[in-house]
Order: C-alpha cells, then sequence, then structure tokens
C-alpha cells in the first residue's frame, strides 16, 4: 500500500499526483467523516454544503482518503467544477447511484435534483439568510425522494462563528415567521447581526462555556466593585449633607441671635432717647 503525503506547497508544482495527497483533519471534518460512514453503511446518499469552494477537491481526497469510495463517487458543484452540462451530468450521475456523496455550495441551492435516495445532508458552513437553509435542506427533503427520512447535520466549529451565523439564521426565520403568521402590527427584528466584543471573545474561544463563565465571574466583580464605589460615594454625599445641615443650623442661629442683639440695643437706644 502506498503510503499517502501531506502536501503544503501547490502539488503540481512539486510533482506529487493530488490524489496521493492527504490532509490534516480538524475536529469538524472527523466528526463529518464519522457521520459519513454511518450513513454510506446504511446504503444513503448524501449532500455536503460548503461554501468554500477552494476546500471542496481538499475535502473530496479527505473522503477518499478515509472512506471506502473513489473519486468517481463524489461530485462536487461549484461555479468552476459544475459549469455548463457538467451540473447535469452530477444531477443524473447521483440520481442513478454512481455518485454517493456530493460537495457543494450555493451553486446546488437551486435548479438541481439530487433528491433520489439523499438520506442526509451536512451543514459544513452556514449561509447568511434562512432561505438559502431552505433551499439546501430542499435538495433532499422534498417529493421525489425514495427515503422517509432525511438527517440534518450542523457542524459547529470552536473558536469559530459556526454557532453564531446558525443562531442568526434561526432568529431571522423565526422574526420572518412571525410577520408572516403573526396579528401584530410591528414585530421586532432580533437577528440583526449585532455582535459585542465579549460575543467575539466567546466565539473564538476553544472553550467558549468555560469563557463565558469566565467574562460573567469578571462582569460580576466589575459590577461589584461599582456598587461598593457608589455606596462609599453616597455615604460621603450623606455626611456631606449632614455637615451642610449643621452649618446651615448654626448659621440660623447664630442670625436669630444676632437680629436679637440689634433689636435690644435698638429698644434701649429708645429708651434713653424717652428719658432725655
Amino acid at each position: 500500500m502506498r503510503a499517502k503525503t501531506t502536501c503544503f506547497l501547490p502539488c503540481k508544482k512539486v510533482g506529487i499526483p493530488e490524489k496521493e495527497v492527504a490532509h490534516p483533519i480538524t475536529p469538524k471534518y472527523a466528526e463529518l467523516i464519522k457521520n459519513l460512514t454511518i450513513e454510506l453503511e446504511a446504503g444513503g446518499k448524501q449532500i455536503i454544503f460548503i461554501e468554500e469552494k477552494t476546500q471542496h477537491q481538499k475535502l473530496a481526497r479527505i473522503l477518499v482518503h478515509f472512506l471506502p469510495i473513489t473519486m468517481e463517487n463524489i461530485g462536487v458543484i461549484n461555479a468552476t467544477d459544475a459549469a455548463g452540462e457538467k451540473l447535469q451530468r452530477i444531477s443524473d450521475a447521483y440520481n442513478a447511484g454512481k455518485i454517493k456523496i456530493v460537495i457543494a455550495n450555493k451553486k446546488a441551492e437551486v435548479g438541481v435534483n439530487l433528491q433520489k435516495g439523499t438520506t442526509a445532508i451536512h451543514h459544513l458552513t452556514f449561509p447568511w439568510v434562512p432561505a438559502s437553509m431552505q433551499q439546501r435542506n430542499g435538495r433532499g427533503v422534498r417529493q421525489g425522494n425514495t427515503v422517509d427520512t432525511v438527517k440534518i447535520y450542523h457542524y459547529i466549529g470552536k473558536g469559530s462563528f459556526d454557532l453564531f451565523r446558525l443562531n442568526l439564521i434561526n432568529q431571522k426565520g423565526n422574526w420572518i415567521n412571525d410577520i408572516l403568521r403573526g396579528t401584530e402590527s410591528s414585530v421586532e427584528n432580533k437577528g440583526d447581526g449585532h455582535l459585542s466584543a465579549e460575543d467575539v471573545m466567546v466565539l473564538l474561544s476553544d472553550n467558549p462555556e468555560e469563557a463565558r463563565a469566565r467574562m460573567d465571574e469578571a462582569k460580576a466583580k466589575r459590577d461589584a466593585k461599582k456598587k461598593d464605589k457608589a455606596d462609599k460615594a453616597m455615604v460621603i454625599n450623606l455626611n456631606q449633607l449632614v455637615e451642610a445641615r449643621k452649618k446651615l443650623s448654626l448659621l440660623s442661629g447664630w442670625k436669630k441671635r444676632r437680629s436679637f442683639a440689634i433689636n435690644r440695643r435698638h429698644i434701649c437706644a429708645r429708651s434713653k432717647i424717652n428719658r432725655v
């Protein structure tokens, strides 16, 4: 058996056939391979959606290396590999059972029939709008499919924006459904795609749950520090207010005493005038 080579330079430039090239496997790809194996062993056909066209041939080589299939069993649908009549040939070969796996991007969302015998759809990357996700799933979940159930797989990579994009699609989808089915005159759009700096840090961390917990703890400490500072400031303000009231009370007493003394001098002066 000939060993596979991991190539970090353009293969043609160093004289290595692409079919002899292997690639490092990310956790997301490892999970994909596991699920593809299960579906292949059950005799199913599958569609993999990944938007990056540059990853399509690389993914095909990975699948040939780890799965009991050949390049002839894989169809690639993008603007380059499925231009013109190639798209129809891939569709016909897939529906006839010659192709077991299709790797595609948005070019396969409409205008291609891939429903016959499709048992699973894998989303390695996500679109930005719910309609695109529905179109993707509609390649298999549609009339004409010979299987009763189509499994939908979503792959969330650690340290990526995958979860954010999937949540954004769901939020937008719910918002659109509220508009179409609701009775309210206005509906708040919660799928605006806004990310805070903390959200970005959580998404890009290796352990989002742990990162979120650390941020929540840090926020609680900051809030406690702010509250303590505010409490101390309030005590200082109250003390200053008490001192001010004391001074005002002393000033009021001094004014009363001064007024009394002045009045008394006036009375004494009048008394002396009367005696004269």
